[in-house]
């Protein structure tokens, strides 16, 4: 009698969602205010630092604008419903002030007056009209000079207020990561992930300088290098150093091999060595020259005026 095969196994297949990402992010910034016709965004806008594109989220009402950053790690991917998400990304979003994405525009056209909808166009980008209703005139006379023309009103960057106002932002952000603990030192990155790590007192906080340069480096994120250096200079900041940027890295291999506070066999014998003494770089000893013996010798002799096997094969 023969086998009956066995029935196969039911498959799903699997959609891919192309128009679909993981997005995370506060309840409060999906809420949608009475009377508001408009839906949430993602839009494309120029980066405030790069020129290049980023991704941001507006509220339905425009006033709210948050960037969307993204965390990649290889072969991942995400179930969503009934469909599976080949992209496995992850996408935070988080509130950034309008005035670094309009700060570029206004540096632009610097020297002159024109009204903020002269200031932000942008052909590659037409979703920047949406900053319009992000910011009000008492928001944008921290970072420029304002004429009013009858009910118009036009706008000039002013460096002066521009670098106090980003140094007012430096320094409140600093306060915050004092207040929240946040390590700002030397492995910084590792040890605000470890529980009860974070300062308990003032004598184990970095100083103020330290806080200051790294709530520096998380601005400087969202503004032009010439401004960064401005800012740098009128908050009386030391310059970045190549060794402050290795803290907290990996150490050379050369430091690694030998662990903390021991030395290799190199070393010590460098250590003990006169000064006249040379002191090989391996630590192994060279191997003696072999002695040729009697029976090289002979084999050597009898091979004098043989041919190679090769020359026997070699076309006459």
């Amino acid at each position: 009698m023969p086998r009956t095969k066995a029935s196969p196994k039911k498959c799903v297949k699997s959609q891919v969602a192309n128009d679909t990402l993981l997005l995370i992010l506060k309840g409060d910034a999906l809420t949608i205010p009475e009377g508001c016709d408009g839906k949430l965004n993602i839009v494309k806008l120029r980066h405030p630092q790069t020129s290049s594109q980023a991704m941001f989220f507006f509220s339905a009402d425009n006033k709210m604008v948050q960037e969307i950053l993204s965390f990649s790690e290889d072969k991942r991917s995400w179930v969503i419903d009934d469909h599976i998400q080949s992209d496995g990304k992850v996408h935070l979003s988080t509130p950034v002030d309008p005035l670094f994405l309009i700060l570029p525009y206004m540096t632009k056209s610097a020297g002159r007056f024109e009204s903020l909808e002269q200031l932000i166009q942008d052909e590659d980008f037409p979703e920047t009209k949406r900053l319009l209703q992000c910011v009000t005139p008492k928001q944008l006379r921290c970072i420029s000079e304002i004429k009013e023309v009858g009910d118009d009103k036009y706008y000039r960057i002013n460096e002066e207020k521009t670098l106090r106002w980003l140094t007012k932002k430096v320094k409140r952000v600093s306060e915050v990561l004092k207040e929240k603990g946040i390590h700002v030192g030397p492995g910084a990155v590792s040890a605000n992930f470890v529980r009860g790590s974070r300062y308990v007192d003032a004598d184990t906080a970095p100083a103020e300088t330290e806080f200051l340069l790294y709530a520096f480096g998380i601005l400087s994120e969202y503004i032009s290098a010439d401004l960064c250096m401005k800012l740098r200079n009128a908050l009386d900041l030391p310059e970045a150093t190549s060794n402050d940027s290795g803290k907290g890295k990996k150490r050379k291999a050369d430091e690694c091999d030998a662990g903390d506070g021991k030395k290799t066999k190199v070393e010590e014998a460098k250590d003990n060595a006169p000064s006249s003494t040379f002191v090989p770089k391996s630590s192994e000893p060279k191997a003696a020259p072999k002695k040729e013996t009697a029976k090289d010798k002979a084999l050597a002799r009898a091979a004098v005026g043989t041919k190679s096997i090769s020359n026997f094969f070699k076309r006459k």
